[in-house]
Order: structure tokens, then sequence, then C-alpha cells
């Protein structure tokens, strides 16, 4: 995994320090499909997935404590740690109705007491 993340980056070890503290969220993201790569052969790689799902329930289950609202997960990276989610999660589960950009669009919309699309 060490080798494929450096490759991404072009670079050694001290230019991926220098990516790290400069990287963004979207770039941080943009190394994910190394390590869904990497996972079946390196069990680091295995760790820090299991590790993002388990902050993905911690914000679940954070956002709604009683555990009665839909969940929606939307993005490649929180897909494809869906199945790595705990089962009473994933019973929660709804497909999102638009994209994130439509949901700030929405929430402009209520803030300024506007009427909703649906």
């Amino acid at each position: 995994m060490t080798r494929a993340l450096l490759e991404s980056i072009g670079g050694g070890t001290e230019t991926f320090k220098q990516w790290c503290a400069a990287a963004r969220q979207t770039e941080f993201a943009a190394l994910a499909p190394v390590l869904f790569d990497c996972e079946a052969e390196d069990p680091v790689a295995r760790g820090i997935l299991d590790a993002a799902a388990r902050a993905l329930e911690a914000l679940a289950d954070a956002a709604d404590p009683s555990g009665q609202l839909p969940l929606c997960l939307s993005g490649s990276v929180a897909l494809q740690l869906a199945p790595r989610m705990r089962a009473h999660l994933l019973a929660r589960r709804v497909l999102p109705r638009a994209d994130a950009t439509w949901g700030a669009v929405e929430l402009a919309r209520r803030a300024a007491n506007l009427p909703i699309f649906e």
C-alpha cells in the first residue's frame, strides 16, 4: 500500500508528508481507491478502511442518537464503506433523492422561507 500511495502522489516519503500537510478532503478521497485496491493483501489498508467505516457509524450515531431517522450515504467512498457498517445502521439506509448541491439549495430555500421543490 505504501508504494502504491507514493506512486499516486508522484514522490517519496518527504513529498508525501508535504502533500499530506497541504491536501484537502478531495485530495485525500482521491487516494481511497488505492486502499480499496490493496485491502485484500494489506491488513493496514483493511484496518484504515474499517476505521473509516467506524467513523461513519459514529457520525450517524451522533447525528441521530435515537436511531430513528433514515440514513443516506452519498459519495463513492461512503458507498464502498457501507458493507462494513453495522446492520442496524444499514437497515435505516435510504437512497438520496438528489445530490449534495441540490440539498444545499433546499436548505437555503428553507432558511429563506421559500417554497421547497419536490
